[in-house]
């Protein structure tokens, strides 16, 4: 078991680190990039640099969430250090290894994928493997493992919760419990919209132990595994309150939710610029398996069930639904394990030559993504401004 972990993750960082363009491409990257600069050679939250036109003059904010950031430190001293060493431009030394972030991320949440098929679904291994392969290389988690977004780091951080709040060990419920909640208080430091998955995790919490044990005890484990997210939520307040002198604004008020609910729920699922589906073909297996994952799992499920509509509908009503120029619907990166899974219940269940579909779904995604890994989209969009006008 743990030399199959240990093949899988080599296997995917390795595929990862190949395809990775070691620059940060996205304007939200480098946000974020140049706060970790900021945290690390001034010893600030605030940074001078400008990054879009817009930006006014003086100290500048991230409106990002600060876990990313953060997070980013050591892989900024090590380019750092990379720098001194082989006598590299410090910037470009520190931008590559920031970069590198998100291919260890999303190789961590294929291994993860892996570990919650037979831990918690109770697949076959070559099942995992499928599934593995199916988040790995068949969906958009491919290309954003190139740059230095948050929805990597937030899509592990909220998988590893999912995956001990789901540990049916009643003799390490405490423990997993508490582990649940750090992780998910990470997932929520790096971006809050996570928040939208806690009552997931009560209502799931409720159908697992509610013939176990008293409303007391009930409420004692869910602010056990509470306290790492408040603790997190007072941070992101004081943090608010640096950068804007008010505890609850976050800098994502201008235009927030007044997008046209139906334009985004549209978009997201069926438009061709970011289509769920159509960048992530395995998905469509993915919902049509969930009759057999209620079947075989009705708590997981429903718990999975909660997370993909609430997320789908929050970010319906989002004025940027289409998360801006990047491969498909970015912001549903953080579901889309969520989505894969289930698959694994029509692997199972079929015979060999009923499997094809699934395979060719796989291929299929493979071929969707591999023009976002050999092609710099950023470059791309830059060329067409440039020849048609922006």
């Amino acid at each position: 078991m743990n030399s199959k972990i240990t093949f899988l993750f080599l296997f995917f960082v390795s595929i990862y680190f190949l395809t990775g363009q070691g620059s940060i491409q996205s304007s939200d990257g480098k946000i974020m990039y140049l706060l970790t600069q900021s945290m690390v050679e001034n010893q600030s939250l605030s940074f001078s640099e400008s990054v879009t036109v817009t930006e006014t003059q003086g100290p500048q904010y991230s409106k990002y969430g600060l876990g990313m950031s953060v997070l980013a430190v050591p892989f900024y001293v090590l380019g750092k250090v990379l720098s001194a060493l082989l006598g590299i431009e410090e910037s470009m030394a520190t931008q590559f290894t920031v970069s590198m972030i998100n291919g260890i991320l999303t190789a961590f949440s294929c291994v993860m994928i892996y570990c919650f098929a037979l831990d918690r679904l109770s697949f076959r291994s070559s099942t995992g493997l499928f599934l593995a392969a199916g988040f790995g290389l068949s969906t958009i988690a491919w290309y954003y493992s190139e740059d230095f977004m948050s929805e990597p780091a937030t899509t592990l951080f909220l998988l590893t919760a999912v995956y001990f709040a789901s540990n049916p060990d009643r003799e390490r419920k405490n423990h997993s419990l508490l582990l649940a909640g750090v992780f998910l208080a990470c997932a929520v430091s790096c971006r809050l919209a996570t928040l939208l998955a806690v009552p997931g995790f009560v209502f799931y919490h409720w159908m697992m132990w509610k013939n176990e044990q008293k409303a007391a005890d009930f409420w004692a484990d869910i602010f056990r595994a509470a306290i790492p997210v408040a603790l997190v939520l007072i941070i992101i307040m004081a943090y608010n309150y640096v950068r804007f002198e008010d505890l609850l604004e976050s800098g994502y008020e201008k235009g927030g939710f007044g997008g046209r609910f139906l334009v985004g729920f549209y978009g997201i699922l069926f438009s061709p610029g970011k289509s769920l589906f159509l960048y992530n073909p395995l998905t469509i297996f993915g919902c049509l398996a969930f009759t057999r994952f209620l079947a075989g799992n009705k708590k997981i499920a429903l718990f999975f069930g909660w997370l993909i509509i609430s997320h789908l509908l929050m970010f319906s009503f989002w004025h940027s639904w289409p998360g801006g120029m990047g491969w498909g619907p970015r912001l549903m990166l953080v579901v889309m394990p969520y989505l894969i899974l289930p698959v694994g219940f029509l692997w199972e269940a079929f015979a060999k030559e009923v499997k094809i579909p699934l395979i060719a779904a796989l291929v299929l995604g493979i071929a969707v993504q591999i023009p976002s890994i050999t092609v710099n989209i950023s470059r791309y969009y830059y060329e067409m401004s440039q020849q048609f006008g922006s």
